[in-house]
């Protein structure tokens, strides 16, 4: 039995990246896995390049609608020109390492799925309830734990938080012109959550919400002290 060293563990900094209109590159495309990360590409706005011989089905239908352009070629440094991503689900090593080095050369940011070694960002394990979104990593040392924490984490986030994270965005601007000292207004979103803002909406909705919302403003309008 193998013990994991510190050294295989990638400490991350985690970000969430705007790939809007950004090139990004993936190599294969085959399988569920290759399907599903290329597609999230697809959906964060990535102007992808796929290189596939076989790529899955629903890829091939990405292309024909032009979502994204497949090219039926083997990688070459000169596909990086440009990117600002990449990610290979092929198991090749040696075309996954060449890949990398070139990347590395060009400053570019590289997935390769289940080959940490060729990894200079890790892909997380995601739940998604737009626009929450939550990203769980493990370092790169245990992807099924991952998953199985996203598949814990799902339960406690119910479809609804992404309600409630748009209502709360139309109020932004409101409370900010009402209380516009920053440290201020922290104090008061917090003191919100604190009171139970969150579950009031998740149970009743906006209007049960916003009860909370405008006691609170009329407290702090009222100072110390009001009845």
């Amino acid at each position: 039995m193998t013990t994991p060293t510190d050294a295989e563990f990638i400490p991350a900094l985690p970000l969430f990246l705007d790939l809007r209109g950004r090139p990004c590159l993936v190599l294969g495309g085959e399988g569920a896995e290759g399907a599903r990360k290329t597609q999230a590409l697809l959906t964060a706005g990535a102007r992808v390049t796929l290189l596939a011989h076989r790529p899955d089905p629903a890829l091939q239908q990405a292309a024909a609608a032009g979502r994204l352009r497949w090219l039926q070629e083997e990688f070459r440094p000169d596909h990086l020109e440009g990117m600002r991503f990449v990610l290979s689900t092929l198991e090749d090593e040696a075309v996954n390492r060449r890949m990398f080095a070139a990347a590395e050369e060009r400053g570019i940011f590289v997935n390769v799925v289940d080959q940490r070694r060729f990894c200079s960002a890790i892909w997380p394990a995601v739940v998604s309830r737009p626009p929450v979104i939550a990203a769980l990593s493990t370092g790169g040392t245990s992807p099924a734990l991952a998953a199985h924490l996203r598949r814990r984490l799902a339960a406690l986030l119910p479809e609804a938080m992404g309600d409630l994270a748009r209502w709360l965005g139309t109020w932004r601007r409101p409370v900010a012109e009402r209380i516009p000292v920053l440290a201020e207004r922290s104090r008061f979103w917090y003191a919100l959550m604190e009171d139970g803002l969150v579950e009031r909406f998740l149970e009743g909705g906006a209007r049960a919400a916003e009860g909370i919302l405008q006691r609170h403003l009329r407290d702090r309008d009222a100072g110390p002290g009001a009845d």
